[in-house]
């Protein structure tokens, strides 16, 4: 992909996010990259222009590297603190961008803003592990939190065994 985001260029799992939800959905769909219009504070990773529908979609990884001395080499020591705080962020970032979704829709689709909007959290998963904490997490999450957007945020985990990802 030769879009540019606001690191530069489209990381890959951004584009590993589009392929999986793509083909998941088994269709071609037109992708606006969030380096293609202007907006002021967060923004999602990328949307899906699909009929009447908008899928704003923001992309994360869940893991952390550390040096293991015990192993001589680098391990994911993802956690359940980590996991909180990776999707605590995410999902506030997206209820926001739920805010001002009516100002996505018309830039991106110069019309109206009465098409429906999808917010989705896709979250890159090196281990089931890893994903299991990030769906604990989660549940405590909208349990605790009194943000209404957050529910309607649909999150996908998707278990993904491709180092270049994860590097």
């Amino acid at each position: 992909m030769a879009l540019q985001n606001s690191a530069g260029k489209i990381s890959f799992d951004e584009a590993t996010s589009i392929h999986i939800i793509t083909s998941t959905l088994n269709t071609r769909m037109r992708v606006i990259y969030e380096a293609q219009f202007n907006t002021h504070g967060g923004k999602p990773d990328y949307f899906i222009i699909l009929r009447y529908r908008v899928i704003m979609v923001s992309v994360s990884r869940a893991y952390r590297l550390r040096y293991s001395r015990e192993h001589n080499k680098h391990i994911d020591m993802f956690n359940i603190a980590e996991a909180t705080r990776l999707l605590s962020k995410k999902l506030s970032g997206l209820a926001h961008c739920m805010d001002y979704s009516g100002f996505f829709i018309t830039e991106i689709t110069n019309t109206p803003s009465n098409i429906s909007v999808k917010p989705i959290l896709h979250i890159l998963c090196p281990s089931r592990e890893n994903i299991n904490l990030c769906n604990i997490a989660y549940y405590n999450i909208l349990e605790n939190s009194p943000n209404p957007n957050l529910q309607n945020i649909q999150v996908i985990f998707s278990l993904v065994e491709n180092a270049e990802v994860f590097a």
